[in-house]
């Protein structure tokens, strides 16, 4: 990888204020992309202020450390980076240790370097996600929602998913306001309610989950109403559907899947 001296020179003149209006976080942001491209001065910057006491820069040297990206791989010294900034109450490192106690290792969502460095405990885990998500962390509340829906780690308890789905939702969550529309369409957990069910599929396409743009917007093309009228119009939707999802379109094959999943001019089926 390059070293990235501009990133230097932009973190440079936000921490000094010379060309840039001073500001430590912008400063810290752009010594650590310098930092991870290897520049030893940025590095050294970002230690300095992950020392005193910085927890966003300490969850910087711990994705570092994972990733080895500025410094060797070290899963270990990735959780005591992580630790520390989810010990001063930093969202995003609390939720990384409730994947990392999830799996014993520091592989987050695909990216960090896997290791097994801490004995799995689904308590632990439950207890750094908690501490994410009431503090407002959307990621940490999805995951809550789901270790609930699904009794994972904790008893099973669909009051509370919803609690903690509805507040990922809220904060634009689209693959929680995508399943909210789904369970208000499919009546499970919740009251069946085909408006709620449009309303939630809707702001769940504003948030940018595809649906195929000659349909209308909220509605996705599929009527949720019932009646004969609704019906009639779903038929005349879905082959059209099928015909751009057999030709792999992934708008039309998604939904067509809430088609099958609402069960909307086709036949309910979760398989499908």
């Amino acid at each position: 990888m390059k070293v990235d001296s501009r990133a230097f020179d932009l973190g440079v003149a936000y921490a000094t204020g010379r060309g840039k209006p001073q500001d430590d976080a912008k400063a810290l942001t752009w010594y650590s992309i310098a930092a991870r491209s290897g520049h030893a001065e940025a590095l050294q910057w970002v230690r300095q202020t992950a020392d005193q006491g910085s927890a966003e820069a300490r969850v910087n040297l711990g994705n570092m450390c994972s990733d080895g990206h500025g410094v060797p791989k070290d899963a270990v010294e990735a959780v005591r980076w992580y630790r520390l900034a989810a010990e001063q109450g930093h969202a995003e490192a609390q939720r990384f240790l409730g994947g990392i106690y999830t799996t014993g290792t520091t592989s987050q969502e695909g990216f960090y370097t896997p290791g097994h460095v801490v004995a799995r405990d689904p308590g632990e885990a439950l207890r750094w996600y908690r501490r994410a998500a009431e503090q407002g962390d959307a990621e940490a509340q999805q995951i809550l929602g789901v270790m609930y829906a699904a009794g994972r780690g904790v008893a099973q308890d669909d009051a509370e998913a919803l609690r903690w789905q509805l507040l990922a939702a809220e904060q634009g969550s689209a693959r929680e306001q995508f399943l909210l529309g789904l369970m208000y369409a499919r009546g499970r957990v919740v009251p069946k309610d085909h408006e709620q069910a449009m309303e939630w599929y809707g702001r769940a396409a504003e948030q940018g989950v595809p649906f195929h743009p000659g349909m209308t917007h909220k509605a996705e093309g599929l009527r949720y109403d019932k009646g004969r009228d609704a019906r009639q119009h779903n038929a005349t939707v879905v082959p059209g559907l099928q015909d751009l999802a057999e030709s792999w379109h992934t708008r039309a094959q998604f939904n067509l899947g809430v088609a099958h999943a609402a069960g909307c001019g086709v036949p309910q089926d979760d398989v499908q």
